[in-house]
C-alpha cells in the first residue's frame, strides 16, 4: 500500500543525500528520520527505532543537541 511505497521512496531520498553529502550531515539525519516514520507507519517499530535513532544522533553531531527550553 502506501505506506510501503512511501518507505521505498524515503529509502531511494536517503541513499542519493548519502552520495550527495557527508553521511554526518543534518539532511542525510532528516532524510533517515523520515523513513524510521514511514517504517514506524508500516509496524516496523524495531527498525524504526534503530533508525531514528541514528538520525537523532547525526542532526545532534550537525546542529548540536536538543534543547527542551
Amino acid at each position: 500500500g502506501r505506506h510501503d511505497e512511501s518507505a521505498k521512496l524515503y529509502a531511494e531520498v536517503l541513499r542519493i543525500s548519502q552520495r550527495i553529502y557527508h553521511p554526518r550531515h543534518a539532511d542525510v539525519g532528516y532524510d533517515l528520520k523520515a523513513l524510521a516514520n514511514a517504517m514506524s507507519e508500516q509496524g516496523r517499530l524495531r527498525e524504526a527505532d534503530q533508525l531514528m535513532q541514528q538520525a537523532l544522533e547525526i542532526i545532534e553531531d550537525a546542529n548540536g543537541p536538543f534543547s527542551s527550553a
